[in-house]
């Protein structure tokens, strides 16, 4: 009844997930929207080369999420000789842990949820920049106006009703978190990636604390 939920509500962890759950959420969605939006205005255009890359841009959307979370896994190996440690290592950044530290390992899911994120935005921020008339475009330039003149005036004004419907789609995906954290950190280390949804199951499905945990999904689903 009610206690299960003054339980939940009272609960630590649940309080430092929620606000681990709303870091990740803030961080993916404003990530997603830039990156769309980037790619967006990249790859706007019907030639032939610009539909086939972004095609390929768009092959993260498609890929099952534990493919994704097993190959930036494997690319954050903390060791020196890592893919990414390699990388970061060619302008003179030391070795980082990436999900093995707490300090780096929220970060490094975000990251991967915007990689994985950014192209769906981008498709839609795509449609919707076909529909903003080019008209206003032609008229902003004999005005005098320079690309991101046009971009703040015209484009972002145009898309508008597009950016409400990605944030909404991007703030619910954000607090629903699942698959990646319990793919990649499971929570850890010490709690510093532990969301909403991993704590459900591991109250209701590992300690068997089934009301707390059916309690604490309400208010998950209530939230969202």
């Amino acid at each position: 009844g009610m206690q299960n939920y003054q339980t939940i509500l009272a609960s630590p962890d649940f309080r430092d997930a929620a606000v681990n759950t709303l870091i990740l959420a803030v961080g993916q969605t404003a990530g997603c929207l830039l990156l769309g939006f980037v790619l967006a205005l990249l790859l706007e255009g019907q030639t032939r080369k610009l539909s086939f890359i972004r095609s390929a841009a768009f092959l993260p959307v498609v890929v099952p999420m534990a493919v994704v979370a097993e190959l930036w896994r494997i690319m954050y190996h903390p060791s020196a000789d890592g893919f990414l440690n390699s990388i970061i290592g060619l302008i003179g950044l030391g070795p980082s842990e990436f999900i093995n530290s707490p300090d780096s390992s929220m970060w490094s899911i975000m990251l991967m949820g915007i990689w994985r994120g950014g192209p769906y935005d981008m498709m839609i921020i795509l449609a919707g920049l076909a529909g903003i008339d080019r008209g206003l475009y032609e008229a902003a330039t004999i005005d005098g106006a320079n690309r991101w003149q046009r971009i703040r005036h015209v484009t972002l004004p145009g898309l508008r009703p597009v950016f409400t419907i990605l944030f909404i789609l991007a703030a619910i995906r954000g607090f629903r978190v699942f698959t990646e954290v319990y793919l990649m950190t499971n929570g850890g280390p010490n709690g510093s990636t532990e969301v909403i949804m991993t704590l459900l199951y591991k109250l209701g499905l590992e300690q068997q604390k089934l009301g707390v945990g059916s309690a604490g999904a309400v208010l998950l689903f209530l939230a969202t």
